[in-house]
């Protein structure tokens, strides 16, 4: 089997490739879509159509050319929306704008220095028929906004394709493909070798290759590198849905998920394989890495129904499921950043830190409570205590001392009579009531200013001549 569909490849291949006849000719060049339309009218097999400037054609316009030409810018040449049909052509040194559509039994063939930049919602290059696609090395296609790069559909006839260039997948709300085949029938070939990279998503990532309703005899093998796009969930390596009949499939290369937010992408998803087909791997398949705290990374290969398992064959295969990796190792190299941008800010940040703690905090303690406390407590202890107690005291004993010594028992009664009055003979009735009351009130009173003269003056000159008159 594998002899027979690499004969077709190679048939394919060698009427593609034909040696040029002398009487090959460049004809324009062409600096209008009209103008090229009319050359390759007029062009015979191996003629080069030169293109200049910038060319608007239009999808609706096709190129039609039967006999293999050459369509070849000069000094920076475009064209944008180029519809081929039923076309041989090989185009060079030239960038499409807006896409590049093929129909019907077409053979072309994109050397290294062609560019496809598709629009918005647009599929860079879209395939739909038979015969042949070649991207060479050094060809790039990429997908328009959420759109495929490369978009093929088998539709009768033999098909031989090969891709061998960079192609990319629209970026947008749900990344686009990078390549999807989708039919893949009988006498139908593909060999990818190059680069596909699915496109960034929002939501998904988009797939680098798909492949979905393979039958017939079809021939596949892949051995280049393919890569999932980035979005919350990421986009597988490879998926391969919906195999049946006697198809076979080499599918080695380094194959790797996309990377997820939440879902790392699978590297290689087989489902649906029955019939007599048969797939082999080989390479590297590692899952997609996940970058949330709660994500979940990819698997390295996933074989969905009752049948796929028993029609693959894991040969000298590596697999590797993802990691989870979190932003916070993402993050490391920030402080570096930082530091190396701007030092003074750098410097200025930890020095406010040690210095408000030791400031705010022994400050207003030390300075509170000592000013507070030992200020307002000894200036009223000190000054109530020594006027109020000191006076009334030394009042009290010098008057009761002195009067005690020289008149043993009669003392206190004339004492106390002879200051309001001299009798002698109520000295025994108002002796206890007058008493109680001059005593209280003449000692508290004058005791602050003259008190401490009369009651030592006074005192002794009638104690001591009415004792003796008495005895």
């Amino acid at each position: 089997m594998k002899t027979r569909f690499r004969a077709l490849a190679l048939s394919i291949c060698l009427l593609l490739v034909f040696a040029c006849p002398a009487a090959a000719a460049k004809l324009g060049p062409a600096k209008s879509y009209d103008e090229l339309l009319a050359l390759a009218a007029q062009a015979s097999g191996g003629d080069t159509l030169l293109v200049a400037g910038e060319i608007a054609a239009g999808f609706d316009r096709p190129l039609t050319v039967q006999t293999q030409v050459s369509i070849r810018g000069t000094d920076g040449a475009s064209i944008s929306d180029l519809a081929l049909e039923n076309a041989n052509v090989v185009i060079s040194n030239l960038t499409i704008g807006g896409g590049l559509r093929v129909s019907g039994v077409s053979y072309v063939q994109l050397e290294r220095s062609v560019t496809v930049q598709a629009a918005d919602n647009r599929t860079g290059l879209s395939f739909s028929g038979s015969g042949a696609l070649l991207l060479d090395p050094g060809s790039s296609i990429i997908g328009g906004k959420g759109a495929p790069g490369v978009s093929i559909a088998h539709r009768g006839g033999d098909l031989y394709i090969s891709i061998d260039g960079s192609v990319r997948g629209g970026s947008g709300k749900t990344g686009g493909a990078a390549v999807v085949v989708d039919p893949l029938g009988s006498s139908g070939a593909l060999m990818v070798t190059g680069r596909l990279t699915g496109g960034r998503g929002e939501d998904f990532g988009g797939n680098a290759l798909n492949l979905h309703n393979l039958s017939g005899n079809a021939y596949l093998t892949v051995d280049g590198k393919l890569t999932g796009g980035e979005g919350s969930i990421g986009g597988a390596g490879l998926q391969l849905i919906t195999a049946q009949g006697s198809i076979f499939a080499g599918l080695g290369g380094q194959i790797t998920g996309g990377i997820g937010k939440d879902y790392g992408g699978d590297a290689m998803l087989l489902m649906n394989v029955g019939g007599s087909a048969s797939i082999s791997l080989s390479g590297s398949l590692t899952g997609g890495n996940s970058s949330g705290p709660h994500s979940t990374p990819g698997h390295s290969l996933k074989l969905l129904g009752r049948t796929t398992a028993m029609r693959t064959n894991v040969g000298e295969c590596i697999l590797q499921d993802g990691r989870q990796i979190l932003t916070a190792i993402s993050i490391t190299p920030l402080p570096a950043i930082t530091s190396s941008v701007d030092d003074a800010q750098t410097l200025a940040t930890p020095t406010p830190q040690p210095t408000t703690e030791p400031t705010v905090e022994p400050t207003p303690q030390p300075t509170t409570e000592p000013t507070v406390e030992p200020t307002p407590e000894p200036t009223p202890e000190l000054t109530a205590e020594p006027t109020v107690e000191p006076t009334p005291e030394p009042t009290a004993e010098p008057t009761s001392e002195p009067t005690a010594e020289p008149t043993p028992e009669p003392t206190p009664e004339p004492t106390v009579e002879s200051t309001p009055e001299p009798t002698p003979e109520p000295t025994s009735e108002p002796t206890v009531e007058p008493t109680v009351e001059p005593t209280v009130e003449p000692t508290v009173e004058p005791t602050v200013e003259p008190t401490v003269e009369p009651t030592v003056d006074p005192t002794p000159e009638p104690t001591v001549e009415p004792s003796g008159e008495v005895q």
